[in-house]
């Protein structure tokens, strides 16, 4: 279906969707954000002069581009814990207390949860998520006794 993406109420609804469980975002934020992604709507989809975009088209780009804005800023954090059975479990979020909780008591991982109690025992912050996926990706490749090497240092990857 086509609308006009400058019709405020169609580009409130689609953020109030994507939003809906987000009560942080402030009206000028999605202002903001409204104009550059009727800028890549534009860009992507061809909406004319008229602004008209298919309904469909506007929501995909939102949404990437959401993703985007709510990625940007966030420190993530990429974490070693140690399992009762003391193997070690690595992961990565933008909430370390609310992911150990989580694991703590059995919502995390299902590795995780089949050896509880846990225990943090090294983490490292990064800037953005890209960075601490390739640095968890790193630390899941070494082998134990390195990844323990760098647990009695606290060293970085």
């Amino acid at each position: 279906m086509k609308r006009k993406w400058n019709d405020g109420g169609f580009r409130q609804k689609i953020f109030e969707d994507i939003f809906a469980s987000r009560s942080d975002v402030s009206d000028e934020t999605i202002e903001s954000m409204a104009s550059l992604i009727l800028d890549m709507t534009k860009d992507e989809y061809g909406a004319g002069a008229n602004g008209y975009v298919d309904s469909d088209d506007a929501i995909e780009v939102v949404a990437r581009a959401i993703s985007i804005f709510k990625d940007a800023g966030k420190v993530w954090c990429v974490y070693l814990l140690r399992c009762a059975d003391n193997s070690l479990y690595c992961g990565m979020t933008s909430d370390l207390a609310w992911r150990l909780a989580d694991h703590s008591t059995g919502r995390g991982s299902k590795y995780v949860r089949s050896r509880l109690p846990i225990e943090l025992v090294w983490s490292q912050r990064k800037d953005s998520k890209s960075a601490a996926l390739k640095l968890e990706a790193r630390i899941k490749k070494m082998k134990k006794a390195d990844k323990e090497a760098m647990i009695r240092t606290r060293g970085s990857v």
